[in-house]
């Protein structure tokens, strides 16, 4: 059975605990809220129990509603919820904040508060643009897709309608309950403006259900039959969960999952890590026989092939009385070709003086 009631936002103050610590609450009053209608499975297909809450006038409500609130025995109410699972309750009665302890953990459902129609920005929380040399882009929204599809598909962040939506805020704390006056001061974000309505509930993420739930488990053999069950001792399983914790822990454990293991090779592992043994600039063709040099154009086409050059007892190209293959003095003298045909290996004479 889980527990719920509709409560006006009166606003913000704070209280002080007995350690002097300050503590900001929302202050909800549920002073009029009432059972209107209890819903059947026989008459409505499903179990739920509807609430009113505020009075309305007379003369503002349509003739079917008046009838609706009229055998309930009730005046016009303002809103109206369903709760489901609100076990045996009598139509007509007063709801009051009793059914909450001061600790324990609610979810309030509100209608946000509006911020009208905002730029993408601070809808949705965009990166500005550069602003270094000269940049216009302040606020721009950016690419909003392909050119080739013709159009914008359907949900692309944009700007437009801001807030003004039903939210649900989970697992707030209950720091004091005033039974005298129907208050409710809750720590935490509360969704809506000032009198705004909401549906206060018991949080499905408390300790409280987890506790109750976890103190038994059930065993079941590969067949997915129920074998029987095990008691779950309460020193463990009792206690309320620090959510925050586990979260960490998570996603420590999905990132050390995505970590490397022993057998994964480093830096001095892997052929051609460290110091470059060329300069970075001025090295356009690597030299030859080093598979770390940058490749670019012709080179890097050529990089894996190597020219042999027949040598100088050899060279056909000296016989013939044609240039020599290796054109470049490093690449004969790699491989060991001193060709006097070359005319790039002829000594030059000497220049003639002037005087």
């Amino acid at each position: 059975m889980s527990k719920g009631i509709l409560a006006r936002k009166v606003g913000m103050t704070q209280i002080f605990t007995p350690q002097g610590t300050s503590v900001p609450v929302t202050v909800l009053e549920a002073d009029t809220c009432r059972v209107v209608q209890r819903k059947t499975v026989g008459s409505d297909g499903y179990e739920a129990v509807q609430l009113g809450f505020g009075d309305k006038a007379v003369k503002r409500t349509s003739k079917p509603m008046r009838g609706h609130f009229k055998r309930a025995g009730l005046q016009p109410q303002l809103r109206l919820k369903e709760l489901r699972d609100a076990g045996d309750v009598t139509v007509g009665a007063r709801l009051s904040v009793d059914m909450f302890t001061a600790g324990q953990r609610i979810d309030v459902t509100g209608v946000s508060q509006g911020k009208g129609f905002s730029g993408q920005h601070k809808r949705h929380n965009f990166h500005r643009g550069p602003v270094s040399h000269g940049s216009h882009n302040i606020k721009q929204a950016g690419s909003i897709g392909s050119t080739d599809a013709a159009r914008v598909f359907k949900g692309l962040k944009m700007a437009g309608q801001h807030g003004a939506t039903q939210v649900t805020v989970r697992n707030l704390e209950v720091v004091r309950v005033d039974t005298e006056r129907n208050l409710l001061l809750v720590h935490g974000s509360v969704p809506g403006h000032k009198n705004q309505v909401v549906m206060i509930r018991d949080s499905d993420r408390s300790g409280d259900h987890r506790s109750a739930g976890m103190s038994s488990a059930r065993v079941v053999d590969q067949a997915g039959v129920e074998t029987g069950s095990v008691e779950l001792p309460e020193a463990i399983f009792g206690i309320e969960p620090n959510e925050p914790v586990m979260h960490q822990a998570l996603i420590r454990q999905l990132a050390n999952g995505r970590q490397g293991t022993s057998s994964t090779k480093t830096r001095s592992d892997v052929r051609g890590g460290g110091r470059k043994p060329y300069r970075q600039k001025g090295n356009r063709a690597r030299p030859p026989g080093l598979d770390r040099a940058p490749r670019s154009g012709k080179a890097a086409a050529s990089s894996s092939v190597r020219i042999r050059v027949p040598t100088a007892s050899t060279c056909r190209a000296s016989s013939a009385g044609s240039r020599c293959a290796a054109r470049s003095r490093r690449r004969r003298r790699m491989v060991g070709c001193w060709c006097s045909k070359d005319s790039s290996s002829r000594r030059r004479a000497p220049r003639r003086s002037r005087t």
